[in-house]
């Protein structure tokens, strides 16, 4: 059953439909949001990038959630005074409301157009864009010592309940970084080194429930949000990595006994090449150096 502001959609004859690509009504609620601020600084003349990956520079914003249903009333004149109800509804809000769904519930507030069109008799299809500005990472952070097959800090994907189905720019060399030269008669040129390296892997979750399906991604959330670079490893070559974008949960499948979906998680590695050696700042009497959040201050070599 979903409500908003605690009236109940029904309310208003408004139904359940399905997202495309998925069998239920709802999109976004396992996205990641996308990290605030300036996520990393990109020096002139040097290869990559130097990450921003401290507790404290590391700040995530909100999400849209997408609810696609239809209208349902006997005529279409009907149809349309609820949906005119609904909408005056809408306009009153001057705060966040709660979105109450199969799928939890969230403080959400609309900041899109409200999509509705008549398909026939008191049928109308809609569509509604709510964005919930604070998502919180409550899973626990796990922790593994997988080494071999496909991992995240050593945490086997296996205990995600999930597996690689695709890669994107995975092998690609990053182009040079931009130019900065002047010319005169012929085309000027200055030889400089390699982007940050930029990459996809496309992961399917699997679960017995959407409970459990939940539980899996929102651990991943947590892992690619912790503070630090994570060692990846998701086609055999493992790359200290970062995530900036968030990831992108679509095609969800929820039923009886099974849930699934699939999860594009983007990640950007400092270097191209071998992975990156990892120290600590030291002091002149070789002790590790923290800071006031005491937290170990990592350098990137």
């Amino acid at each position: 059953m979903y409500s908003i502001n605690n009236i109940a959609f029904e309310t208003y004859g408004i139904t359940a439909g399905r997202i495309d690509g998925s069998n239920i009504a709802l999109s976004g609620q396992l996205d990641m949001p996308a990290r605030l601020g300036k996520t990393f600084h990109d020096w002139t003349g040097e290869e990559g990038v130097e990450p921003y990956v401290l507790a404290s520079e590391i700040r995530h914003g909100g999400r849209d959630l997408v609810f696609s249903g239809y209208v349902v009333a006997t005529t279409k004149e009907q149809a349309y005074t609820r949906l005119a109800e609904f909408y005056d509804a809408v306009k009153a809000y001057d705060d966040l409301v709660t979105l109450a769904t199969p799928y939890g519930s969230f403080e959400v507030y609309i900041n899109d157009q409200i999509e509705a069109e008549h398909l026939q008799l008191g049928w109308l299809a809609i569509r509604i864009t709510f964005r919930e500005p604070v998502v919180t990472f409550a899973a626990n952070l796990l922790s593994g010592t997988e080494s071999a097959a496909h991992h995240i800090d050593g945490v086997s994907l296996k205990v995600f309940g999930a597996f690689v189905t695709g890669l994107n720019d995975n092998l690609t060399l990053p182009k040079p970084k931009s130019q900065n030269v002047t010319f005169y008669q012929t085309e000027g040129y200055q030889i400089t080194p390699a982007s940050a390296h930029e990459f996809e892997a496309v992961l399917v979750f699997y679960a017995d429930s959407y409970a459990l399906l939940a539980q899996h991604v929102q651990q991943l959330h947590k892992l690619l949000a912790a503070p630090g670079m994570r060692l990846v490893n998701v086609d055999g070559i493992p790359r200290e990595c970062f995530n900036i974008k968030g990831v992108e949960t679509r095609n969800i499948k929820v039923a009886s006994d099974f849930a699934m979906c699939e999860v594009t998680v983007p990640l950007m590695s400092k270097q191209t090449g071998k992975p990156l050696e990892t120290g600590y700042l030291l002091d002149n009497e070789y002790h590790k150096i923290v800071t006031n959040l005491y937290e170990l201050i990592k350098i990137y070599a």
